[in-house]
């Protein structure tokens, strides 16, 4: 297990990064989904990872299935006429390899779905420093954590899947999220809570792991998320193009990081402009608009979903 710094602390202009490999400051993607007649096309050279992994032969799939719970969002914020995925049937995958598939959850999301299953009580949580000591967040908090648990299970059921398929001793698996706890100081800022993701990362013996991984250990390597491309495209047997600007972190061509850069800009409504560099010591955020603070910097969508409460 590690963790990783996004290139942006939101969903869309994080997700543009990573399926590219380029940080989104670059692409001129950093606001959150803007309508496509915005949204800028990519330079000639940049393709997205779905394309590099079926020029390393693999039939590449967004999986949107029910049951396991995998929506099959991409989010991704420039325009592509080309071909993306080869499919979103779950049922392919196994009939096509090799494959490389994503598989997106949306359970860490608000509104959090409750575990009656497995409740958490509110007064046994845990609360970061950084949030008020206070009944409703003590709520808030634990409803967060049994919609986690929700997460947990459907994880499950892909390797489940996997393992019934007879596919879990010949498939690499990555388990990441595309940005923090959907809490001030979380998403959409630059905040380690916003910022600090986990990386597990699932690398069978048949699968010939490079020789510094070690299965069932912690990492504390510097890793930005265009890395995880990178490696990615290294796993499939490829060559990690020039213009990407994510770097293998594991095997042979190895490139480690002394610094990791973020940025967060514009989402839905909200003015805050920041950049951010972490090392392995130090965090540094410089905040453009300073006559904003964090608690004055809602969203569109948060002060509908405000709204809609309060009318309820």
């Amino acid at each position: 297990m590690s963790h990783f710094i996004p290139a942006a602390a939101q969903r869309c202009p994080h997700r543009t990064a990573m399926i590219t490999g380029v940080t989104q400051t670059t692409l001129g993607s950093v606001t959150m989904r803007p309508p496509k007649q915005f949204m800028r096309p990519l330079p000639g050279e940049v393709k997205p990872l779905p394309v590099l992994m079926r020029n390393c032969g693999y039939h590449t799939g967004n999986i949107r299935d029910k049951e396991i719970g995998s929506g099959g969002k991409d989010d991704w914020n420039f325009q592509f006429d080309g071909k993306g995925w080869d499919t979103h049937s779950l049922s392919d995958l196994k009939t096509h390899q090799p494959f490389y598939a994503q598989f997106n959850f949306l359970m860490a999301h608000r509104p959090f779905k409750q575990d009656t299953a497995r409740p958490i009580a509110s007064k046994d949580v845990d609360l970061p420093p950084y949030y008020p000591d206070h009944s409703v967040t003590r709520q808030v908090w634990s409803d967060y954590l049994e919609s986690i648990q929700h997460l947990d299970r459907n994880v499950g059921g892909v390797m489940e899947w996997l393992q019934r398929e007879g596919l879990a001793d010949n498939t690499i698996v990555f388990f990441l999220s595309d940005h923090g706890e959907a809490f001030l100081r979380g998403k959409c800022f630059l905040y380690d809570c916003g910022l600090n993701q986990p990386l597990i990362i699932r690398w069978p013996k048949a699968c010939n792991p490079p020789a510094e991984f070690k299965s069932g250990a912690a990492s504390d390597q510097l890793l930005a998320a265009i890395d995880i491309t990178a490696q990615t495209v290294a796993c499939a047997g490829g060559t990690v193009p020039d213009w990407m600007h994510g770097r293998p972190f594991l095997g042979p061509n190895a490139e480690l990081r002394s610094e990791v850069f973020s940025a967060a800009d514009w989402c839905g409504g909200s003015k805050l402009k920041s950049r951010s560099i972490r090392t392995e010591r130090y965090k540094y955020i410089r905040n453009f608009n300073t006559s904003l603070s964090v608690h004055s910097a809602s969203t569109e969508y948060r002060k509908a979903r405000q709204q809609r409460r309060a009318r309820s």
